[in-house]
């Protein structure tokens, strides 16, 4: 008694009964449908809706953020009467209708005037407590973008104690250094100026404030009491250029010969170089120096940097200093040379992180010795790094995280974490294609143990040491190009966790693989080199107790007669047991107990003297031979 809908194919309606959509024909996005009162409506497709003026007519939706184009860091979104209307990101604010600002604040006390302060989890360098100011002197970035801008006068700085350094940064006019006097009447000899101008003002912190208009090379002054000072200094410096110091007990006119000739062991520490120029401070102490050292005023901290730039050596062998300024930071304009910065600072500890490093090029030796020092350096810019050598060099504590460093100019690592026995963060990203010297870089890092197998090695010369003594490490290194590496000596010395396959390696430039493997108590990976040993000229100890060691892939190799000294080459490696008949050792001086304590046999070794004249000629006895 029903039939489906001639329109509707899930509608059905009475055989007898007229179907309302006959004849009814609805626009595009539009079918026709009966309506609950049997009346003939077209029904709008998602998107559409009916004209008005034309109810079999569906039409496209008009969305109200057509045509609107909001400004970066704003998102057109409908309002709750579906109005259109630009929504800014966090940290802006409408400047009008489609504009968004970045959302800026006054915060008295910081060392610029202007300062962003919304956002507790960015723009942190400008949030800090208002007694310590922007401890960058300008915010920092926040969601990609400048939250305000350097500083180019000294009116934008928030007083008149502050001054728009040339590196953009409003930084306090007072260099502040603290220093303590252990014993009455001391005498401090102090950095002083030199060049064509020069006009400032030393407060000693104990009362006394001297002025200087000429250029003199130092400065002395007695304290009559013993005591921690504050020495503040300001005004006109061109270059602070004080070439020798001087003390209580020591004659100015043999400082040189004092300081030169025993650097390793006197009173002074520090080098601050200023402007290019070297100096010299009575910084540390020395308990070699039996009774002098207490008498020797040291430096413990950096209250503020100010006007002096900073460079290497600055605070080398400071070694009772603890601390250097968080209200600012030094001048990014003479950063360009790190090196040796804190070599020796034995107790330095504090947070450098916020430094604005982008200028720098040399990093060499700058935590060497710094054994107390473990701050996170995650933010640094090394973009233009090109020398990290000795850089945490028996930095024993330091283990921040740098794997997001830019190190795509560096060409110099060699003993770079050497060691640093805490260390062990993931390195596999840096860039290392420019590298030419990993020599010594992970020397007794016991810690480390982290992937490197993305390194690009391609002109690295010398992998010397590189993981001697590395206790921890094992991890593959198989793909790894060493096609221009000359020496392998020592390179595995005592990694006595040390177990992965090399046999891909184009060893075909190497001379030296002296204790390449000495020691190294687990390895037995293969070394199917064949005819790439044949540069290799000294092979001594180069197995020497790597107890595991079974030889795998070295009876293809073809020395040639350059190899000239195999001495202890397989002594003590209890599980080697291989032919070597292939082997030229017509060249060989020096063999002595070359296999002493080995496993090889007496079979294996009567093959390869009946078999090779080169074997036949060298002494059995001497050889250590089964």
């Amino acid at each position: 008694g029903y039939h489906t809908a001639e329109n509707d194919p899930v509608s059905c309606v009475k055989d007898d009964e007229a179907d309302p959509c006959d004849g009814v024909t609805c626009s595009e996005h539009g079918t026709c449908t009966p309506d609950a009162e049997g009346n003939a409506v077209c029904m709008c497709d998602t998107g559409y809706h009916t004209d008005d003026s034309n109810p079999l007519s569906c039409i496209a939706d008009i969305d109200p953020c057509d045509g609107i184009t909001c400004s970066d860091h704003g998102t057109c979104t409908l309002d709750t009467e579906g109005a259109a209307l630009c929504v800014c990101d966090t940290g802006y604010v409408n400047a009008s209708a489609t504009e968004c600002e970045v959302e800026i604040i006054d915060i008295d006390g910081n060392y610029m005037k202007d300062i962003y302060d919304t956002a507790p989890d960015h723009g942190k360098s400008c949030i800090s407590e208002h007694d310590k100011g922007c401890s960058t002197g300008f915010c920092d970035s926040f969601m990609g973008y400048k939250c305000s801008t350097k500083c180019t006068d000294d009116s934008q700085c928030v007083s008149s104690d502050y001054f728009c350094r040339n590196d953009g940064r409003c930084a306090p006019k007072v260099f502040e250094s603290v220093w303590k006097v252990s014993t009455d009447d001391s005498t401090l000899f102090f950095p002083g100026g030199s060049g064509d101008t020069c006009n400032y003002t030393i407060d000693w912190g104990d009362g006394s404030t001297d002025s200087y208009t000429s250029c003199e090379e130092y400065h002395s002054h007695t304290y009559a009491s013993a005591g921690t000072y504050n020495i503040k200094v300001t005004g006109t410096i061109n270059k602070w250029s004080c070439q020798k110091f001087v003390n209580a007990n020591l004659d100015p006119s043999i400082c040189d010969t004092f300081c030169n000739d025993a650097e390793d062991d006197v009173i002074y520490a520090m080098c601050m170089e200023l402007c290019g120029k070297t100096q010299r401070a009575i910084c540390g102490n020395d308990l070699s120096m039996d009774g002098i050292v207490d008498k020797f005023p040291v430096l413990i901290g950096i209250e503020s940097f100010g006007p002096v730039g900073l460079t290497s050596r600055s605070f080398a062998n400071a070694n009772q200093l603890t601390y250097v300024s968080s209200k600012d930071i030094p001048n990014a304009n003479t950063l360009t040379d790190m090196g040796s910065m804190f070599s020796g600072a034995v107790l330095f500890n504090s947070d450098i992180g916020n430094w604005d490093t982008s200028q720098t090029q040399t990093m060499s030796y700058m935590f060497y010795g710094a054994s107390s020092f473990n701050q996170s350096l995650s933010a640094w810019d090394t973009s233009n790094v090109t020398r990290m050598d000795y850089m945490f060099c028996y930095a024993s504590a330091f283990n921040g995280d740098i794997s997001a460093w830019d190190t795509s100019n560096v060409t110099e690592m060699g003993y770079m974490f050497d060691g640093a026995s805490a260390f062990n963060q993931p390195l596999n990203s840096w860039n290392t294609s420019k590298v030419k010297d990993m020599r010594f870089m992970f020397v007794d890092a016991k810690s480390f143990n982290q992937p490197l197998h993305s390194w690009d090695t391609s002109n690295v010369e010398s992998m010397s040491r590189m993981f001697s003594y590395a206790t921890s490490f094992n991890q593959p290194l198989n793909s790894w190009n060493v096609a221009k590496v000359t020496s392998m000596e020592g390179m595995f010395i005592n990694a006595k966790e040390f177990n992965q396959s090399l046999s891909d390696w184009d060893v075909s430039n190497v001379t030296s693989m002296e204790d390449m493997f000495k020691k190294a108590a687990s390895f037995n990976g293969e070394l199917d080199w064949k005819s790439k040993v044949s540069k290799v000229k000294r092979m001594g100890c180069m197995f020497k107790s790597a107890t595991a060691f079974e030889g795998k892939g070295l009876s293809s190799w073809s020395t040639t007669a350059d190899l000239y000294v195999i001495e202890e080459i397989f002594a003590g490696a209890q599980n080697f047991n291989v032919d070597l008949t292939k082997w030229t050792v017509t060249g060989v001086t020096n063999y002595t107990d070359a296999f002493k304590d080995s496993g090889l046999t007496s079979e294996n070794f009567t093959k390869m003297v009946n078999n090779n004249p080169g074997w036949a000629a060298l002494d059995k006895t001497t050889l250590a031979a089964p």
